[in-house]
């Protein structure tokens, strides 16, 4: 397992979406906690012919409402290795009947390729981009991880850097005593 991917599932918030809000809420992005709620996608050997028709209607018939395209450009965003895939398919966003996730990654690839418009989620794209490249917000996620994963963990980091505390201040005020 690469490390991108062990640090990808660390912080990962990729959520199925169970809940029955509507057609057209795709994407949910809580900014507070930025979590992406996506309906499953199930892919098998008719999924790539399905979905290149209907992004080929919505482009002739429908070109300022491209809802299909906008699904399947994000999924394609989300997935650029087999790891990627596998993780996808690991959270049940994704549940294929194809032989391996290699598959499902060039599938999904090649899905918008030579498709010329552009999809209303880039800027969140951008967003998530940002996010997930910022080194501080992997250095506090890391923290997290290791130290405050959960109450156990807590507890004693927290009695850990108290004592440390407590005998540096001892060793300070002996030191002080001596000399």
């Amino acid at each position: 397992m690469t490390t991108n991917r062990k640090k990808l599932q660390q912080q990962s918030s990729l959520r199925r979406n169970n809940s029955s809000a509507g057609f057209f809420a795709w994407v949910v992005c809580h900014a507070a906690r930025a979590r992406f709620q996506i309906p499953q996608l199930k892919v098998d050997h008719t999924t790539e012919c399905v979905l290149r028709n209907l992004i080929a209607f919505e482009q002739c018939h429908y070109p300022e409402e491209p809802y299909i395209f906008n699904y399947v450009s994000l999924i394609d965003s989300f997935i650029h290795s087999k790891d990627d895939a596998e993780l996808l398919v690991e959270k049940e966003i994704i549940v294929h009947e194809l032989g391996s996730d290699q598959e499902l990654a060039n599938l999904v690839n090649d899905l918008c390729k030579h498709v010329t418009n552009s999809t209303c989620y880039h800027q969140i794209m951008e967003d998530v981009n940002e996010h997930y490249n910022n080194d501080w917000k992997w250095a506090m996620g890391t923290l997290r991880w290791v130290y405050f994963r959960d109450p156990w963990r807590s507890s004693s980091t927290i009695v850990g850097v108290a004592v440390l505390i407590f005998t540096a201040f001892n060793f300070y005020r002996v030191t002080d005593l001596l000399f």
